[in-house]
């Protein structure tokens, strides 16, 4: 450890270390002892005001007392340890991923956020992996261009380096070095963590931390990219030839002349080893265009060479070869199968395996390129869906699960319909960096105007001819969110039957998609069984239930192939069930507002035992006792699938009317407010059902003292769904027809 005297702290205030504790990602976990940073939330957030202004006041001292490294030496190696994970890496081996302590985390966090500045100024445009939004996609970017438009192929090889082990074997003193010369205010808190050899525990062992910097430490990666900066900068200096010299973290891009590059690498080798890092050549790679003239006589043979396309930071350069990467995906949606639970199955399908496992390479790869690769992918994605659901899927319902779910689909967004918003998104918001890069103005690119093309058509909007003409700010959501209004219009459009249009906008109302969003969760009520998920997602998509329309077995009369007579079947009392659930669990969360609501009170009014509304609250808005009534209504009956084609919500206000008509005037008389509750059967709510929603959830987030809704509100608004639907769901399977289930979508 330094021995001269360590430079001021940061002096952290305490908006900056409740920013830090809220940053933690839910179901974070904790390090060897225990603590969580829920722990810290809920002290903080207590309902007690002056208790929670106490609890924090304290955490910010505590964190200071940190930052200063002024904790007892005898605390350190216990504070600053961590529990290891041993990831699997996909070139063999293992990384150890440390969780550290939630209080070390804390401190880090802070203190990162307060050096990003300080980091982005001493590192850029030689390091890219540290404060940096979009440093991966440009330096792709700037590679790619620089390849395309040099016309001497001799000064565009390419040497992609790789260290050993770096983040583990990083030289502290170097390390501390550079921390004190160029960002002072962390020395004091970093020399404290890595000077006191910090306890790593995996399983019953534990282990000394002697050398490098912990993966899984806030400040980890800044620390690495400070100690690798010198080296960095002596490259730029002493090879002026280069091209190319830029990093993300511990990857390397060289790009030059044969001569420069081995320039570069004898300095690599020969100053990279006092920092602690060492280079693997078998892990590098040697680009050398397919027309080069040089011979690499000058450049080591023990590196491997490629002449053809390359991966970046995992996207491919040249020629695309995603085969590989294709294969690996189908497994993994082939896999998916084993899960065993259709609802668990369709949230890993559209949260981890569909646009998100590719919208790296969508954003860094032109879209021409990957054309037939991001088709193939969509069938993939289609292919996997109809396993889930149980049967085929027609082109229409395809397209409709390719919109989001505020649009009625299932967020299946197509790979190749958003790759031109992707790409443009992505070149627009790393233009300065690429300019830093390159150190001059680029030539433009010649995949803007094709994609551009591409985008107009997508996005119905002919009108874009150039990358000026587009009236959208140029980020991924905006621009996919115009092609997302394209795609829903041309499901309207190509709606083959009325009752597809009323299901394309009556799923697109407010709220309608929230059964889809929650996480699945049996504990807290929130899971549907797989015959229960299978008949409410055929429902959503328009695939029919069964093979052809039956006697309904509860009340005789026809019951429908696509599930419309069953949702709202009087007979049994299964409708009844469904309206007590959605009720129930507006209730519950009235009672854990404190609203003292009750249940189908009688004599609300004078002279009479009629119960005109579901719930109670003696005080609601106003101060005044309110009577709420629910009410789930179809859009897809015959009374209303007409006009709920043509205008969205109609069957709402037919519901809102039909209660007010009945509850309304009575209610009044007796000084009791009315707010009918009206939700439909494919999910969307009525403008007063999401106010009370709404306003229960703050209630509930003002008792417990938070001042975020949105978790609550989410939560409540999933609950009800989830209520609505499985109630859909015990209509459909307690009126099957009696022909054997295995002949019927929904077994």
């Amino acid at each position: 450890m330094p021995l001269d005297p360590v430079p001021s702290p940061a002096i952290l205030s305490e908006p900056a270390v409740l920013k830090g504790v809220r940053s933690f990602p839910n179901a974070s976990a904790p390090g060897p002892s225990g603590l969580r940073h829920s722990h810290l939330q809920e002290a903080i957030r207590c309902p007690s005001p002056d208790c929670a202004a106490q609890a924090l006041t304290t955490l910010t001292s505590l964190v200071n007392l940190l930052a200063a490294g002024r904790a007892p030496p005898s605390v350190l190696p216990h504070l600053c340890g961590a529990t290891l994970l041993a990831s699997p890496k996909k070139s063999g081996g293992h990384r150890p991923i440390a969780v550290g302590e939630v209080l070390r985390r804390v401190t880090s966090k802070c203190l990162a956020s307060t050096s990003r500045s300080s980091a982005i100024s001493s590192l850029t445009p030689l390091q890219l992996g540290v404060g940096v939004k979009g440093g991966c996609e440009a330096i792709i970017h700037s590679t790619s261009h620089l390849l395309s438009s040099s016309n001497d192929p001799d000064q565009c090889w390419c040497l992609f380096l790789d260290f050993s082990n770096a983040f583990n074997c990083i030289s502290r003193e170097s390390m501390f070095a550079e921390i004190r010369q160029r960002i002072p205010h962390l020395a004091a808190w970093m020399e404290s963590c890595y000077s006191c050899q910090p306890l790593l525990h995996l399983g019953e062992d534990t282990i000394h931390s002697c050398s490098g910097v912990q993966q899984g430490d806030p400040l980890g990666p800044l620390g690495f990219a400070l100690t690798l900066q010198p080296l960095l900068e002596r490259l730029q200096a002493d090879v002026s030839g280069l091209r190319l010299n830029v990093w993300y973290l511990d990857d390397g891009t060289l790009m030059g002349s044969p001569e420069d590059l081995a320039a570069a690498l004898h300095i690599v080798e020969r100053e990279g080893p006092p920092l602690g890092l060492h280079l693997n050549r078998s892990k590098s790679l040697l680009y050398i265009p397919e027309d080069a003239v040089q011979a690499r006589s000058v450049l080591p043979t023990d590196i491997p060479t490629t002449r053809r396309g390359f991966s970046l930071l995992g996207c491919p350069i040249g020629p695309p070869d995603l085969g590989a990467r294709l294969s690996k995906l189908k497994e993994s949606l082939g896999a998916l199968h084993s899960v065993g639970d259709c609802q668990v199955e369709c949230t890993l399908l559209r949260s981890c395996l569909a646009l998100p496992k590719v919208s790296f390479i969508l954003r860094a790869c032109p879209p021409s390129h990957i054309q037939r690769t991001a088709a193939e992918f969509d069938r993939a994605i289609r292919c996997t869906l109809e396993t889930i659901v149980g049967g085929p899927v027609s082109h229409w319902s395809w397209l409709k699960a390719s919109l989001r779910c505020s649009h009625g689909g299932l967020n299946l967004r197509s790979a190749l319909r958003h790759s031109p918003a992707a790409f443009l998104a992505s070149t627009s918001v790393t233009k300065s960096l690429v300019l830093q890069i390159l150190a001059s103005p680029p030539a433009p690119s010649p995949h803007i105007t094709p994609t551009v093309s591409r985008l107009a058509t997508e996005a119905a909007r002919p009108d874009w001819k150039c990358l000026d003409d587009i009236d959208v700010p140029l980020r991924q959501k905006c621009l996919s969110h115009v092609v997302d209004k394209a795609c829903f219009q041309q499901l309207l459009d190509l709606a083959p039957t009325c009752r597809s249009r009323a299901l394309a906008l009556s799923s697109s109302l407010p709220h309608a998609g929230d059964w889809l969003n929650i996480i699945p969760s049996t504990t807290l009520g929130l899971h549907l069984h797989d015959r229960e998920f299978r008949c409410c997602l055929r429902y959503w998509l328009g695939v029919p239930l069964h093979s052809s329309s039956y006697p309904c077995p509860e009340c005789h009369l026809t019951a429908d192939a696509y599930g419309d007579h069953q949702v709202g079947c009087g007979g049994n009392r299964d409708r009844i069930a469904r309206h007590n659930a959605v009720r129930d669990a507006i209730h519950a969360a009235a009672q854990s507002a404190a609203l003292a609501p009750s249940r189908e009170t009688p004599g609300l009014l004078p002279g009479s035992q009629a119960r005109p509304g579901d719930i109670f609250i003696p005080c609601w808005s106003l101060g005044r006792p309110t009577a709420f009534d629910v009410l789930v209504i179809s859009p897809l009956q015959e009374l209303t699938i007409a006009q709920a084609a043509q205008t969205p919500g109609h069957a709402l206000q037919v519901g809102v009317q039909r209660k007010l008509a009945a509850n309304l005037s009575a209610c009044r008389s007796s000084g009791t407010d009315f707010v009918p509750l009206v939700a439909e059967t494919l999910g969307g709510l009525a403008e007063d059902t999401i106010r009370t929603i709404t306003i229960i959830s703050r209630a509930i987030e003002n008792r417990c003292g938070t001042s975020d809704s949105t978790p609550t509100t989410s939560h409540l608004f999933g609950r009800v769904a989830i209520a609505l639907w499985r109630g859909n769901a015990s209509l459909w399977l307690h009126r099957l027809p009696t022909i054997p289930p295995s002949l019927d979508g929904v077994a």
